[in-house]
């Protein structure tokens, strides 16, 4: 399976925001009333299918998936020394353990498949996509990254001389799409170029 908007899968890199992916899968698993640990054990199936799909008819040339460090950050670094309630990520919703065993499960799916799977202690899934994606981009490809995660939208850009084009792709939704720069531009919601992205997120 390849996103609608390629037209030649032997020039298109595929990242998956490995992060991303689990919690769409965990979301369409487990609702509100629902015991998190008991749903937990549910996602990789639907993550297995979906890597499955990806390799069904059409398939892009290169696949590779991006994971966050196994340790703290230099964002958590940098933010330590800052009351808890205000450090890096202290506001979002923590997992139970048995969503990390399953990601981590898949991960080694992935490996068995001959993905390769990127991890720097330290920096975020995002920062090593950031170099992988340029890297890909100087060869002439296309990259289309499996996420909708807002960091990863800063590395959008138009094919042109110097490369190929970047765009996010919400593989595993129902809804899936594909947002580039003109798409982000074009959102009601925030309506800004990739380059302006940092600065909404920071």
């Amino acid at each position: 399976m390849i996103p609608p908007r390629c037209t030649d899968p032997s020039r298109l890199f595929v990242g998956i925001d490995v992060m991303w992916w689990a919690m769409v899968a965990f979301s369409t698993v487990c609702k509100a009333t629902d015991n998190p640990t008991d749903k937990a054990p549910e996602m990789r199936p639907i993550l297995c299918g979906w890597l499955a799909k990806l390799f069904n008819g059409a398939r892009p040339a290169y696949i590779a998936a991006f994971l966050d460090s196994a340790g703290p950050t230099w964002r958590h670094a940098e933010t330590a020394h800052l009351p808890p309630e205000k450090r890096y990520k202290a506001g979002r919703t923590k997992r139970p353990p048995e969503f990390y065993d399953e990601v981590n499960g898949f991960v080694e799916i992935l490996k068995l498949h001959g993905i390769p799977c990127y991890r720097a202690e330290g920096w975020e899934a995002d920062d090593v996509a950031a170099t992988v994606t340029r890297q890909a981009v100087a060869a002439g490809l296309d990259v289309a990254l499996v996420t909708l995660d807002h960091d990863w939208r800063a590395l959008a850009r138009d094919r042109d001389a110097a490369g190929g084009e970047v765009y996010c792709w919400s593989y595993g939704r129902t809804d899936a799409k594909t947002i580039g720069p003109a798409e982000m531009l074009a959102d009601k919601n925030h309506g800004l170029p990739p380059s302006l992205v940092p600065d909404m997120t920071a």
